[in-house]
């Protein structure tokens, strides 16, 4: 404290996402600290929406760019650096870092990965065309897309 003022120090962002997004943070109280940030209130980018009319392929192409985008941000690189068959392993991807990008599909555009879907897929591409299957299913995984991700899991793991 200097001169009788504290100095705060505010963190609007955590694992990916946004404090604002807090309940506590909508009230009017805070209303003006988080101008510019994104809030529960925003409406998520509408990935059915970006995919809509377009073919399986032309609809993972758009998905692998969104993809790249969001692993560049929790990489903090450049998304042009990240190829679509860029191995996750070698972009230094660890599980922690997977886990905010399911976090992060889940609060920026409403859909659910599973942390066990992003573990057994090894590229942008991959993750694209899974998201692709999510999208296709309504926003959740069937069930026999789970089991094709625990399937792959263990037989990675049993080598």
């Amino acid at each position: 404290m200097e001169g009788g003022t504290a100095n705060v120090r505010l963190i609007t962002n955590l694992q990916g996402g946004s404090i604002a997004s807090l309940p506590i943070c909508r009230t009017p109280t805070f209303s003006g600290i988080f101008q510019g940030t994104t809030t529960a209130g925003t409406k998520p980018r509408d990935l059915y929406q970006l995919i809509e009319g377009l073919d399986e392929t032309a609809a993972v192409e758009k998905l692998v760019r969104v993809v790249i985008e969001e692993v560049a941000e929790i990489l903090k690189q450049p998304a042009d650096s990240i190829g679509r068959h860029t191995l996750f392993s070698e972009l230094g991807l660890d599980s922690l870092m997977g886990l905010d990008l399911v976090i992060n599909f889940e609060m920026r555009y409403g859909v659910e990965l599973s942390s066990v879907a992003l573990a057994s897929l090894k590229n942008p591409l991959e993750l694209a065309k899974r998201l692709h299957s999510v999208l296709e299913s309504d926003g959740k995984a069937s069930d026999t897309i789970q089991a094709d991700l625990i399937e792959k899991l263990v037989s990675a793991h049993d080598r």
